[in-house]
């Protein structure tokens, strides 16, 4: 597995016979596009070596949502928007040898503080108590279930602001009929299936699908839920991209070679290196 940084004529990158990538480009970098520009470029240049994407993903937090989902909002509907993509791109590329989805459950990561929720990596399709199932989580099991189901995206994103929202639903089955308030609309579709409604009071939408249904309210509000936003106060960065190092100080921008010039470092780095022995072994 390969880093971003690890560029694609990169020495370390040809050593395995098997090679993916950790990207998340439309996450980390703008521009969704980019993941199919990557994926043709290095096919072209290198058609027989097989590729992989070792880690790809996006933070989603079910309490933030939006009805124009963007980079960087942490949003429930930006994530299941992101991995939409990924999905369908994947498919264009058939090449590929593998496709590492990042991840399954958030988890505790005590240096971020991302989202408005400081100490996990929200890019899990599940919460990190195992209790709450993102709409994303439900976009996979359209593609890889072969159990019947349908699901209704949105069910905490209630108080709209638009006039016209945006009803999505995931199904494995061919034909989605949706009712709100009773009216009934059909559609033909593959996994996603989209729907414009517009809204002006509180409203009850159904999804069916065969025997197979789901159901959430929403409720058409004069202004965006201030609660569903979140104030960003920088760009998406990596925990150790962020970091403030001072100069005057050692810090893990210095190899441990620069360090041990250092007889007073050294000897630091020595007594953690012997302690970490003691109780992890040799590792």
């Amino acid at each position: 597995a390969c880093y971003a940084m690890c560029h694609p004529f990169h020495p370390v990158s040809k050593i395995t016979d098997l090679v993916a990538w950790n990207l998340y480009l439309g996450w980390y970098v703008p521009g969704l596009f980019l993941n199919d520009l990557f994926l043709k470029f290095y096919h072209w240049k290198y058609p027989g070596r097989c590729l992989g994407y070792s880690e790809y993903g996006a933070e989603g937090m079910p309490n933030l949502h939006s009805a124009k989902p963007r980079r960087g909002d942490h949003s429930e509907e930006y994530q299941a928007k992101y991995h939409e993509y990924m999905l369908e791109c994947f498919a264009r590329h058939p090449f590929l040898w593998s496709t590492y989805v990042w991840n399954m459950f958030d988890f505790a990561a005590d240096g971020r503080d991302e989202g408005g929720k400081h100490g996990e990596n929200q890019k899990g399709l599940v919460t990190i108590d195992r209790e709450l199932r993102k709409d994303a989580f439900y976009l996979y099991k359209a593609y890889w279930s072969k159990d019947a189901f349908v699901h209704l995206c949105g069910r905490r994103y209630v108080d709209r602001a638009e006039e016209v929202t945006k009803i999505k639903v995931y199904s494995n089955q061919p034909l989605v009929a949706l009712y709100v308030d009773g009216k009934l609309v059909e559609q033909n579709g593959s996994r996603v299936f989209c729907f414009e409604v517009p809204i002006s009071g509180v409203h009850t939408v159904t999804a069916q699908a065969g025997e197979y249904r789901d159901e959430i309210t929403i409720k058409k509000v004069a202004e965006v839920n201030k609660d569903y936003l979140f104030v960003k106060e920088g760009d998406i960065v990596n925990w150790f991209d962020k970091e403030d190092l001072r100069k005057d100080c050692y810090s893990i921008g210095d190899t441990l070679g620069e360090i041990a010039k250092s007889p007073e470092a050294n000897a630091i780095v020595q007594r953690l290196t012997a302690k970490a022995s003691a109780s992890r072994g040799d590792v």
